[in-house]
């Protein structure tokens, strides 16, 4: 392990001002932060190429399983904090590198029954992060990308599933409607949108059948998109009182899951 004096060190930028980092894909690398984020990142597959700890950390990196090409980066706890741009008290920071995009934009093949996520422009990569979290716990395991969708690798959205990201496999979609159009007509899978329409059935009361289902997850502020919603095979309401209009998508996430995947 690795002491550095200098925050200048070039091996560091990666980790530098971190707050201020994009939510957006950027580069070739993403930063994961804490224990917990940082056990599941060295458990997985993905390539660490570094690691940044603070004197506490030490004992238990020594215990990680970690490749002999990851360089391992130590600074006191005052230099980790003026390095980030916030008071990090996690102790334990990794870069990785990022799977290379699928330059052929393929889509999943679904199975019978499968439900699959489809996120447009849901741009708080908290939100993504707490969407990924609650997917994964209930069996999802493809979900599809929007152009504008916050990064699911982003370090706030990492930090939210609690590494669950990394378990999860993404396909990024330059055409949502496209995408949505091809997995309906050629897979037959049934794309289903939430919504207060007047056509839309209770949730409860959705007729489940062993096609594919697609979830679509609208932006925060705006919902989804005319064009978009106006894909869906089906239309469905989360029943809400006291004259309540809307949950955080993250929140209505969970419940339209819990229900279509009983």
């Amino acid at each position: 392990m690795q002491w550095i004096e200098d925050l200048s060190d070039p091996r560091l930028d990666v980790f530098r001002k971190l707050r201020a980092a994009a939510t957006r894909p950027a580069g070739e690398f993403f930063v994961a932060e804490g224990r917990n984020v940082v056990e599941r990142l060295l458990a997985s597959d993905f390539e660490v190429v570094s690691l940044l700890c603070s004197v506490a950390c030490e004992d238990w990196l020594a215990e990680q399983p970690l490749a002999a090409e990851t360089e391992l980066l130590r600074v006191n706890n005052q230099q980790i904090r003026e390095l980030v741009g916030f008071d990090f008290h996690r102790g334990v920071l990794a870069c990785a590198r990022r799977r290379p995009r699928d330059a052929a934009q393929r889509l999943p093949t679904l199975a019978s029954r499968q439900i699959m996520l489809a996120l447009c422009e849901v741009t708080d990569a908290e939100n993504v992060g707490s969407i990924v979290r609650t997917a994964t716990a209930l069996g999802v395991t493809d979900i599809l990308l929007s152009k504008g969708c916050a990064d699911p690798f982003s370090r706030r959205a990492l930090r939210v599933s609690m590494g669950t990201v990394l378990q999860q496999k993404f396909w990024n979609s330059p055409d949502m409607a496209a995408s949505l159009s091809t997995l309906r007509d050629t897979q037959a899978c049934r794309i289903v949108a939430t919504t207060l329409g007047q056509d839309a059935v209770e949730l409860a009361a959705f007729p489940r059948n062993d096609q594919p289902v697609v979830l679509l997850l609208g932006n925060e502020g705006q919902g989804l998109a005319a064009g978009i919603e106006s894909l869906a095979t089906d239309r469905v309401t989360i029943p809400m009182h006291q004259d309540t209009d809307s949950l955080n998508v993250g929140v209505a996430a969970g419940i339209v899951l819990y229900q279509l995947s009983r």
